[in-house]
């Protein structure tokens, strides 16, 4: 339920005037650039603004990275393993098991 929730509020304040306002100040500063690979400068509603710290109502400039899909989704894709990881271990604490149950999720 909370998440249903949650989903709903990030959904409403990215209809924002404030939230495109803040994600178009990112894109500029970065030159319509991904900050990773350096690709899709021409294509403006490709570049995606991401939150490193995944808390999306933290704005400050430092928090914001200008990526291109690709590059988004390898980092939220490393973002999850290590979730997977860090949870793992928390319930097995052998790396070598760990590992391999890492692997198959991911």
């Amino acid at each position: 339920m909370k998440q249903i929730t949650l989903i709903r509020f990030v959904r409403r304040y990215q209809g924002t005037k404030e939230y495109w306002e803040i994600n178009n100040q990112a894109r500029i500063r970065a030159g319509y650039k991904c900050e990773v690979c350096g690709g899709c400068g021409s294509a403006a509603h490709s570049i995606m603004v991401h939150h490193k710290d995944r808390n999306f109502l933290n704005n400050s400039p430092e928090n914001l990275q200008v990526l291109c899909p690709s590059c988004h989704q390898k980092i939220h894709d490393r973002m999850r393993e290590k979730d997977i990881r860090e949870r793992v271990t928390l319930s097995f604490g052998d790396s070598l098991v760990v590992d391999s149950i890492v692997q198959e999720v991911v």
